[in-house]
């Protein structure tokens, strides 16, 4: 698949014109609430819109676990981004491209965007999300769900689908907030993979026994940003693991 790319500059312009200028607004809104889909991205966009309108109808049902809708809908979509993504050949690399993310949102889930995360100006008319659609690097929709279930990958070895699932199982008694903690907070270096996921699933674990405490996991990530400017993980006594688990330990003493 050859991903489209936008600028950041186009976007940064389209949304801010679509936030100030009525009249353009107006021209423009059906082009978000129905927008004409580049063939090459006409199948990913259907598959998406189809499953982002399951999970709202089951959001309308309190069909997901109890304890949040809101998160259990979001955990699904990263299930669909992952899969429909990876079935066309997306790559760590591709994820990495801010551009790439640009274009999806801008010409294939513009529409989900402003749908999920409601924006409105200054006098109080509808708009286009300045922090979802560009502004916030970390907090472009599709990106976020991508990275959050990246970050917390279970390799099973049968394959990705099984990982998949396995992945997503681990993940669903965690919360809403959990996704913007992990996906928000890397260090200078960016994402130490193998951290990250010995962070995620050690929290997880606690959430599915209902054993973390209130901000355990921002809080774990603090510390770790910091403790990685002095310390190799991989070189500890007990490696990854072990770090980890004392990371957990001190910060619920």
């Amino acid at each position: 698949m050859n991903w489209g790319r936008y600028k950041m500059v186009q976007m940064k312009n389209f949304v801010n014109r679509m936030n100030s200028d009525s009249e353009y607004y107006d021209e423009n809104i059906e082009l978000i609430r129905n927008p004409e889909i580049p063939a090459e991205y006409s199948e990913i966009r259907s598959d998406i819109k189809k499953a982002y309108d399951v999970c709202k109808e089951k959001i309308t049902t309190r069909s997901y676990f109890a304890h949040s809708q809101q998160y259990g809908m979001d955990l699904e979509m990263a299930g669909t981004f992952m899969s429909i993504l990876n079935r066309n050949g997306f790559t760590v690399r591709d994820a990495s491209d801010d551009e790439i993310w640009l274009y999806i949102n801008r010409f294939v889930i513009p529409d989900i965007i402003m749908d999920r995360f409601p924006y409105y100006t200054k006098d109080g008319k509808a708009g286009l999300n300045p922090d979802r659609f560009y502004a916030n690097r970390r907090r472009y929709y599709g990106k976020m769900l991508w990275w959050y279930l990246y970050l917390s990958w279970q390799n099973t070895g049968e394959g990705f689908d099984a990982d998949l699932v396995a992945t997503v199982k681990l993940l669903r008694y965690n919360q809403s907030d959990d996704i913007s903690q992990i996906v928000e907070r890397s260090g200078r270096e960016g994402y130490p993979i193998v951290v990250y996921n010995e962070i995620i699933t050690h929290y997880s674990g606690m959430m599915r026994q209902d054993m973390a405490p209130g901000n355990l996991l921002s809080r774990v990530l603090h510390l770790n940003i910091a403790r990685m400017q002095i310390t190799e993980p991989e070189l500890m006594s007990g490696g990854v693991s072990e770090y980890v688990s004392q990371l957990f330990q001190e910060v619920s003493k």
